[in-house]
């Protein structure tokens, strides 16, 4: 199986970014991890990205990442945040 992962590129996911736009990431392994196409145009770029990220979801130009956690008065750790990200069409 390792075998097939190295010579194959497997998505991980397609995200809606607005009407016109898709995301899709794919695994590590890949040159380029993710592709953002214009639906209308048929044009796209190509990039990598921190895979730490952890994209949740993507609604209306926003995409929602799972940030560090939050630190309560107490001094204990509270729950993971989450960060917004703007999507500006290219």
């Amino acid at each position: 199986m390792e075998e097939l992962k190295s010579e194959f590129t497997y998505s991980d996911g397609i995200f809606g970014l607005d009407q016109n736009h898709r995301m899709v990431t794919f695994e590590e392994t890949a040159e380029f991890n993710m592709n953002i196409v214009n639906m209308h145009t048929e044009t796209g770029i190509s990039t990598t990205y921190d895979e730490s990220l952890s994209i949740e979801l993507t609604k209306n130009g926003l995409m929602y990442t799972l940030g560090g956690y939050e630190l309560l008065p107490s001094g204990e750790r509270g729950n993971r945040t989450l960060v917004v990200w703007q999507f500006h069409p290219f």
